[in-house]
């Protein structure tokens, strides 16, 4: 069965339609059309747990899954390993749309068991064949279930005011991972792609990425509103910064599924920057920070991520038509929106205008990709190795 060969088919087809599903669920609640939301939960930490540990681990698990056969050789999961994984997932999400269907604790340990699972199928491959340089995502996706239990924990009551500062630190480990993976993809696929642009990668802007997003991390975890802190973000964006610039995202302008990439990368260091603005005390609230990192990086990263994945490893042209650059256009339409609105501007209407461009984005993916990630490969290959690098 195709849609079970590889972990990116059955997870990227279910992180678009969840994404376009629960965003526009999120708006319907919030306008109080008598629709029944969360019962039980706070609505904040509901969309903010959803957007984490739904639809970007729906991303994070089929990305990772995935490239760890093209590292080491050795298939992550088999065909019945990942439909378990796939129902876990889902039943999470099930339950977190209609909590009275699930007890509590039985809903935690559901949606606690997906990451720590996900870890140990990629342990095995790179344990195997002595693959150090990509063990560092298992603590990461560790660190995110153990996020995930503190927030479990507070709305079951045991560790009250928990919840907040757990998915404000899931949302930064997040943008780590996607700092991280971003460094490595962009300019490998964009090196590919357009050898004249003479792409550049500085090992020191690399591991200054890495560690500064790191101890972004941390500080906010630990002292978020600090001068300090402050300052290793604004030192995380200009170094994001620098680093996109040596990749030559200029040169990008006719490559629709490159741009993308550039531009949710540049996402990231406004993100970091708009956070750092937040701890300086300069008026800007942390959630303008936030949505940029979630809305606007992992939207766009995301959404380019999950559609040249596809096309590589299902063997067709690296190229989009029409209908998934306006979708690459209207995901960052939706990013710059919200984020306005996080400043305090534009109110709920635009609010709602976000949403719709956020769901139309994703839908227009499902429509592009759900024959192709339902079918076999176009040519008859087993594996592409569109993500070599390992």
């Amino acid at each position: 069965m195709p849609l079970l060969s590889q972990p990116y088919r059955p997870f990227f087809l279910l992180a678009a339609l969840f994404g376009a599903f629960s965003v526009l669920q999120w708006v319907v609640w919030l306008a109080g059309s008598g629709t029944p939301g969360p019962v039980g939960l706070n609505p904040l930490i509901w969309h903010g747990h959803e957007m984490v540990f739904g639809f970007a681990a729906a991303i994070i698990a089929g990305f990772l899954l995935t490239a760890v056969q093209n590292w080491t050789g050795i298939r992550a999961v088999g065909p019945w390993a990942l439909l378990g994984l796939v129902l876990l997932w889902a039943l999470a999400r099930l339950g977190f749309t209609h909590p009275p269907w699930f007890p509590p604790v039985a809903l935690a340990a559901l949606d606690v068991a997906f990451l720590p699972l996900v870890a140990v199928a990629l342990a095995r491959p790179l344990l195997l064949t002595g693959n150090r340089r990509n063990l560092l995502f298992l603590p990461i996706l560790l660190a995110l279930a153990l996020l995930n239990g503190l927030i479990h924990l507070d709305l079951l009551g045991i560790a009250l005011g928990w919840g907040r500062p757990a998915l404000l630190t899931a949302v930064l480990m997040v943008a780590l991972l996607m700092v991280l993976m971003g460094g490595r993809v962009i300019p490998f696929f964009t090196g590919r792609r357009l050898p004249q642009a003479e792409v550049v990668q500085r090992p020191v802007l690399h591991w200054a990425a890495a560690g500064l997003a790191l101890a972004s991390t941390l500080a906010w975890l630990l002292i978020p509103h600090n001068p300090v802190t402050g300052l290793v973000l604004a030192l995380t964006a200009i170094v994001l910064v620098l680093r996109l610039s040596d990749w030559r995202p200029l040169a990008t302008r006719g490559e629709p599924l490159l741009w993308i990439l550039h531009l949710g990368y540049l996402w990231l260091a406004v993100g970091y920057a708009l956070l750092a603005a937040s701890a300086f005390g300069l008026g800007v609230p942390a959630t303008a920070g936030v949505h940029a990192l979630m809305t606007g990086a992992l939207g766009a990263l995301g959404l380019g991520m999950i559609a040249r994945v596809a096309l590589g490893h299902t063997g067709r042209p690296l190229s989009v038509g029409p209908g998934m650059t306006a979708a690459f256009v209207l995901v960052n339409a939706a990013a710059l929106t919200r984020v306005v609105t996080a400043l305090g501007w534009g109110g709920s209407a635009l609010l709602h205008t976000s949403a719709v461009l956020w769901a139309v984005a994703f839908a227009l993916y499902l429509v592009h990709f759900l024959p192709i990630l339902l079918r076999p490969r176009a040519d008859a290959q087993p594996m592409a190795g569109d993500l070599r690098r390992g």
